[in-house]
């Protein structure tokens, strides 16, 4: 199939509860480069760097399951299940040297993945993941943010998004982010937000054993940043909001290629 000027194949790939999982791949090489989109969003969040790395590298975008035109995961939704379909995904492709880049809530999903697969992964790019303070939050903040979600699902995404970005951020990002992420389903989208707020990454970052890298924009959480920085290499956008990975493609593009092609 023809996409945004390159080639791409459409596959469904099955996980092991039986969910179809969506996935685009285009490109070839050795090392293959895995994305992973955030809460409520999809694959083609990031097909301004499926387009620009196919010409060098093998790309896989995916949908998590319960997400986009992937299938809803009979065993619920929440990170580790969207871990098992990243690792569905990379074990069904057969790739060997992945490096996982996974925005907002994908980061640590991206992050639960390599933990499950040593062997497979070999660098993971987290991208504005820690907009909070992940494994840190206090229980009557938890419930109050989820609480707002169950009384009026589409409002509080809007606000979500809304305070995701700055005032340089490009009201078409914004449309296009609403777009797709109010279209998901409550039932989906609350257990996965809710399993998100209760992760901790400590015991993972302390658990792998290969480069992390962390782009971040402008919002993220200064405690998380202090934090999680010994585990970490961090790249920040100036300014950045949450979508930087389309409110400047070609500036992002040119920063992941600096972190996986770094100079001689």
């Amino acid at each position: 199939m023809k996409q945004h000027g390159i080639t791409t194949q459409s596959l469904q790939i099955l996980t092991t509860e039986g969910t179809p999982i969506a996935v685009e791949v285009a490109g070839s090489g050795d090392r293959a480069l895995v994305f992973v989109h955030g809460w409520a969003g999809q694959g083609a969040f990031w097909w301004p760097q499926l387009a620009h790395f196919a010409e060098t590298h093998r790309v896989v975008t995916l949908d998590i399951s319960g997400h986009g035109r992937s299938g809803l995961n009979p065993a619920g939704h929440h990170l580790g299940g969207f871990a098992r379909d990243t690792g569905a995904v990379i074990e069904s492709l057969d790739l060997l040297q992945c490096v996982l880049i996974g925005h907002s809530m994908g980061g640590a999903v991206i992050l639960e993945a390599a933990r499950r697969m040593p062997q497979r992964v070999t660098r993971v790019v987290m991208v504005d993941a820690f907009v909070m303070d992940w494994g840190r939050l206090d229980e009557v903040l938890v419930e109050g943010f989820l609480a707002s979600f169950r009384e009026d699902f589409s409002g509080a995404v809007l606000n979500l998004i809304e305070q995701g970005c700055t005032p340089d951020t490009d009201p078409a990002v914004i449309e296009r982010a609403a777009q797709v992420m109010t279209s998901l389903s409550p039932e989906v989208g609350l257990p996965a937000l809710e399993s998100l707020l209760r992760w901790d990454p400590l015991p993972t970052f302390e658990a792998l054993r290969v480069p992390v890298d962390c782009i971040n924009g402008a919002l993220v959480n200064p405690d998380a940043r202090a934090r999680y920085a010994p585990f970490v290499t961090e790249y920040p956008i100036a300014g950045a909001g949450h979508y930087l990975q389309f409110e400047d493609a070609k500036g992002f593009n040119q920063l992941l290629e600096q972190i996986l092609l770094p100079p001689e």
